[in-house]
């Protein structure tokens, strides 16, 4: 995202110290500012006043999917999106679970048989 949005604030979760330390360093190789990596979970997140302020939440690889996207709702600003790398039967039980997000239809991941980016906007004020 930081590649077509240079100016884009991000800040990345990451619990995981040795990851996290990844993620700061390939920032700052790349140059790339207003990049934080943070030490706290989701829910940790969720309750530092951050409500209703984020325009994108992305999430891969992470289990929990039924707690995660709930919390991400509460997160989002009324018309930001939560994409979430899923498989395809992920993504068609995810549409029909979670009506707080309008889905658009599950893209195809190049290079990949299962995988697919499923894109929601959130609907409600």
């Amino acid at each position: 995202l930081k590649l077509i949005a240079p100016d884009l604030r991000v800040v990345l979760l990451e619990p995981v110290g040795k990851k996290r330390a990844f993620l700061k360093e390939a920032a700052r190789s790349c140059g790339m500012t207003s990049v934080e990596a943070d030490g706290r979970r989701l829910e940790e997140f969720c309750r530092s006043g951050e409500v209703g302020s984020l325009d994108i939440i992305t999430a891969r690889a992470v289990g929990g999917l039924k707690s995660l996207i709930p919390m991400a709702v509460t997160l989002l600003k009324p018309r930001g999106f939560l994409c979430l790398w899923v498989g395809s039967g992920q993504a068609r039980e995810i549409c029909d679970q979670h009506p707080a997000l309008s889905w658009r239809p599950p893209l195809a991941i190049p290079g990949s048989e299962e995988r697919r980016l499923l894109v929601g906007e959130r609907t409600g004020g």
